[in-house]
């Protein structure tokens, strides 16, 4: 299971390894085509669009990204009751990813 920047690895090890995957699934993640990386996928329009992607802080060269507080709740947590939505918002931490270099096969 992959969800957010996790749907990239678990695209990677699927075409890496399938004889060992009996299903995928991909829970509000990126699901990048062939050549596609981290940094390309949040440069779509479809991204930037979004709610995460209106919101989201993106540092290329650190390879973090991060939700602000204060928007974390309605973008992360949005099915949550609120009281469990912010106790999850105020443990949230930067989310490293892939980098530039790293491209689903």
């Amino acid at each position: 299971m992959g969800h957010s920047w996790g749907g990239f690895t678990v695209t990677q090890v699927a075409e890496r390894i399938p004889h060992r995957i009996a299903r995928l699934v991909d829970v509000s993640a990126f699901v990048p085509l062939d050549g596609q990386t981290l940094p390309t996928l949040v440069e779509l329009e479809e991204f930037q669009s979004s709610p995460a992607g209106r919101y989201q802080r993106v540092d290329l060269d650190a390879s973090l990204s991060s939700m602000p507080t204060e928007h974390a709740p309605d973008v992360l947590f949005g099915d949550c009751a609120e009281e469990i939505a912010w106790a999850a918002a105020v443990r949230s931490v930067h989310e490293t990813w892939p980098t530039a270099a790293s491209r689903c096969p």
